[in-house]
């Protein structure tokens, strides 16, 4: 059966990724998705001649069209004093000297503050011993104006949907593949909230998903998938984590070992990589406002399962035990 293509927007991933799970036909299985738009805020910073000038070049080079602005704020920015002292044999000659000397030095535009004389030179008898006078000469270097903007877009995702065994088009290369799921086949439409989130009615999720489910020393739950991860409630129950480590080599540099997280995070927006001493480790937090559904999170975490060993093999060969 051929792969089918369902895309849909959100105002949040995670309710993007629910409206996915409810598309998908009777049979059939999520195969993979490719996240377009997080939904989440951004924010960019323009600078111009002018407020308004900036606000104009943010707008067209940094925002999308269908765009929700948030908020619009100018930065402050400190005006820079420049004082210099020169040697004319009057004020206005003083005044063009410094003000040439000054564009030398900045691209920006340039004001006359002050001026004020420091000695008086000497005119002299017929030119000869002709000496002039020195002024200081102070004037202002404009700042560009500079502004920042929050924006949001709604969440977008595409995601493909098929039989389990259809394969992948390699027209897609960027797609993270997800282990598959169908509608239907998982449980109840109980949401997980921040009131009912606990470690054993996790951990009977994952159970009643036919999950291999296990604990380690701490009694935190582990997850055994493409990887195995510890999911677990934050302390205060407004998220769900999700986590799992490798351990670097002895001989791998810390500068290896940031060059291969920084890689990771570049490539793959779902999962979060960072060094912690001798361990890279993988993250992903789940927000519980307004609750997800059963179904969400163990799609979640079989995703969230299936990108380490990939993104490892990827960016940390020769560095990993």
């Amino acid at each position: 059966m051929a792969v089918e293509t369902v895309e849909v927007e959100a105002e949040s991933l995670e309710e993007a990724r629910e409206q996915i799970i409810s598309q998908i036909p009777e049979g059939l299985h999520l195969l993979s998705e490719q996240v377009i738009s997080d939904g989440k805020p951004k924010t960019v910073e323009a600078v111009g001649d002018t407020i308004d000038a900036a606000f104009a070049k943010v707008q067209r080079d940094n925002i999308p069209d269908n765009a929700e602005i948030l908020e619009n704020r100018e930065i402050a920015s400190e005006q820079k004093i420049m004082k210099t002292v020169v040697e004319e044999f009057d004020e206005e000659s003083a005044k063009s000297s410094a003000d040439m000397e000054a564009r030398q030095q900045s691209s920006n535009p340039i004001t006359f503050q002050s001026i004020a004389l420091i000695s008086v030179g000497n005119k002299g008898i017929l030119g000869i011993g002709k000496k002039p006078n020195q002024y200081e000469v102070e004037l202002l270097e404009l700042q560009p104006a500079a502004v920042k903007v929050t924006y949001k877009t709604k969440a977008k995702v595409i995601a493909q949907v098929g039989e389990s065994n259809t394969p992948l088009s390699a027209e897609n290369p960027t797609i993270v593949q997800s282990q598959t799921a169908s509608k239907g086949d998982i449980m109840s439409e109980e949401l997980i909230t921040v009131d009912n989130v606990s470690k054993e009615f996790l951990e009977s999720i994952f159970s009643a998903a036919f999950m291999d489910v296990t604990h380690d020393n701490d009694g935190d739950i582990v997850v055994k998938d493409a990887c195995s991860c510890i999911v677990m409630p934050s302390k205060e129950s407004k998220k769900i984590l999700l986590f799992c480590q490798f351990t670097f080599k002895p001989s791998a540099s810390d500068n290896e070992k940031l060059v291969c997280a920084n890689n990771i995070n570049s490539e793959y927006m779902m999962v979060r990589a960072f060094v912690l001493g001798n361990i890279l480790r993988f993250s992903y937090d789940i927000v519980l406002n307004g609750g997800i559904t059963k179904k969400a999170l163990v799609l979640i975490v079989k995703r969230f399962a299936s990108i380490p060993h990939v993104a490892v093999e990827d960016h940390g060969q020769g560095l990993l035990e």
